[in-house]
């Protein structure tokens, strides 16, 4: 199946940054950072949300491989790469994403290890 590619624009706020999680994995041949479960401050904060943030917290799913921020690509794909891109970035912050994330050996998500996680 063919990938399908995400926008969402994300507000950052100056102490939960964005307020997601995100982990970086090894997929073998490549690096890749990829959203994680939602975050307990989204999940908590929901209520002071606008409607538009909502939508776009919508659209974001575990899994999700993160390709560019701010139309900087994730080059090299780590997590401090990510953060380096969100703190240079205005607000909303634009997520580029992709799902599934391409490995060129249509492996699942499930066979993936972990390596580090930033929330």
């Amino acid at each position: 199946r063919s990938p399908l590619f995400i926008t969402a624009h994300i507000p950052s706020r100056e102490k939960q940054g964005l307020g997601l999680r995100i982990e970086e994995i090894d997929m073998g041949a490549r690096q890749a950072v990829v959203m994680g479960e939602p975050h307990p401050w989204s999940e908590n904060n929901i209520q002071i949300m606008s409607e538009f943030e909502r939508g776009e917290r919508a659209k974001i799913c575990p899994g999700q491989e993160l390709l560019a921020i701010n139309g900087g690509q994730l080059v090299p794909a780590t997590l401090e790469r990510a953060v380096e891109l969100v703190a240079s970035a205005d607000s909303p912050v634009q997520l580029t994403l992709r799902f599934p994330p391409e490995d060129g050996r249509n492996s699942s998500l499930m066979q993936m290890k972990k390596k580090r996680r930033k929330e």
